[in-house]
């Protein structure tokens, strides 16, 4: 059985040059077989007629990687050699042998080997030399030094963990601590943890600080950071504190709870979000334009879902004694998500309302007071007619 290639023309089969590639999966004490057949000669002669064998015009002749891997030898192998045309094998001639590789040893640097994306031949040879198989893993026992050592690096400033093998080397291996501060640095550069692969789908409790980090730095990121920059909040956050009432982020607002590009902490869990109800009224009487009569608004905490963004204006007041955009209001049940609309405070909101509305009540009373005293002077004057009319007959 003849292992590798050959090359056959009318004086016979001759063997064709052997790369690294072809030996790579020769196990230490193996023997490669190799096509054509030599003289029973001293190895010198035989190697030198079967490296000649193939010298013409369309092949180069039998050679192999000398690197000290193998050894060169006769096999046990018997075959036909051409009498006249030495290191061919053909259907008649002279006993001969057919040469053989044994491989003695692996040479390629450990480093190199381990450095090396696994999972291919070509990748199992460095600089041609045959790495031994223990080393064709980057997650082996025998690797893992080598890949923390030089994942755990920089080059040329730019940290290792930015190069593809090491990333797989970090996932492959449950993220191994050795690795966290280059890790750190590397996707706290640029915009890495919004935009690179590796760093958006990492899975740890320190990547919070990392992204709370980034998202002070860019306050009018509202998408990526949507938990975490929460200005347009800051009016609802600060009355419902003041109410003794929190809202949480991931269950309550809407640049995080509906946005599925923002990061939510690790922490975060929607399934568990408390059931509260946040209630926040307010009539804004700047901006009613004319007269308006408050008497019918009726400030009530109604359910208002918000998640379409359109505000809370006129869902949580009743508004209809009002000049409709006169009255602003917001309130909600359970777990609304809430939009950031500006609100006032309630209880000035109110008082402003109580005022106005007091106003507008008081004049009208006074309204209704006259056209009753005329109601009275018109019966009394229909009366007195009817009397006088009755007399005169």
């Amino acid at each position: 059985m003849v292992d590798g290639p050959s090359y056959s023309n009318n004086k016979g089969t001759a063997a064709a040059p052997v790369d690294a590639k072809m030996l790579v999966g020769v196990p230490i004490g193996a023997n490669y077989i190799i096509a054509g057949c030599g003289p029973d000669f001293a190895t010198g002669d035989f190697q030198t007629a079967i490296n000649n064998a193939s010298h013409d015009a369309n092949s180069i002749g039998f050679r192999f990687p000398e690197t000290g891997e193998f050894v060169f030898s006769k096999s046990n192998q018997r075959c036909t050699m051409n009498a006249f045309n030495y290191g061919y094998e053909s259907g008649a001639g002279v006993t001969g042998f057919r040469p053989q590789l044994t491989r003695v040893s692996y040479k390629a640097n450990l480093d190199d080997c381990c450095w090396n994306n696994p999972g291919t031949v070509d990748n199992w040879i460095a600089y041609g030399l045959t790495c031994d198989p223990k080393y064709r893993d980057q997650s082996s026992s025998e690797c893992r030094p080598t890949m923390l050592r030089l994942c755990a690096s920089d080059t040329n400033g730019i940290s290792n963990m930015s190069l593809s093998k090491c990333q797989t080397f970090y996932n492959n291996n449950n993220g191994p601590s050795e690795l966290t501060d280059n890790v750190k640095k590397y996707c706290s550069t640029g915009n890495n943890l919004k935009d690179d692969a590796f760093c958006k789908n990492l899975k740890t409790t320190w990547k919070d600080d990392l992204v709370k980090t980034y998202c002070a730095a860019n306050p009018n990121d509202k998408d990526f950071c949507g938990c975490y920059n929460l200005q347009d909040y800051a009016d609802i956050i600060s009355a419902l504190n003041a109410k003794g009432q929190t809202l949480i982020p991931w269950c309550h607002i809407k640049t995080c709870a509906a946005n599925p590009t923002a990061y939510k902490p690790s922490t975060a869990d929607a399934s568990k979000c408390p059931s509260q109800q946040i209630c926040l009224q307010g009539v804004d009487v700047s901006k009613v334009g004319g007269s308006a009569n408050f008497s019918n608004v009726n400030l009530s905490c109604n359910q208002v879902s918000e998640a379409n963004g359109s505000g809370a204006n006129g869902s949580g007041a009743n508004g209809s004694g009002a000049n409709g955009s006169g009255a602003n209001g917001s309130g909600a049940n359970a777990n609304p998500i809430l939009s950031p609309t500006p609100i006032a405070n309630q209880q000035s909101a109110t008082d402003n309302s109580n005022g106005n509305s007091n106003g507008n009540t008081n004049t009208n009373g006074e309204q209704n007071n006259n056209n009753v005293v005329l109601l009275y002077v018109g019966i009394i004057i229909i009366i007195i007619c009817i009397i006088f009319l009755v007399a005169m007959k």
